[in-house]
């Protein structure tokens, strides 16, 4: 049982690593791309 408990946090903490580092790379993209229209 407890090896199943470390590896289901081991998965969790993966997906929410991976989720993330999608949010961040999605909001920065949008965030850069609002400041490009704004300066030209």
């Amino acid at each position: 049982m407890k090896k199943f408990n470390i590896f289901v946090v081991k998965v969790a903490c993966s997906v929410l690593a991976k989720a993330a580092i999608f949010l961040y790379q999605k909001i920065f993209y949008d965030f850069s791309e609002k400041t490009q229209q704004k300066w030209l």
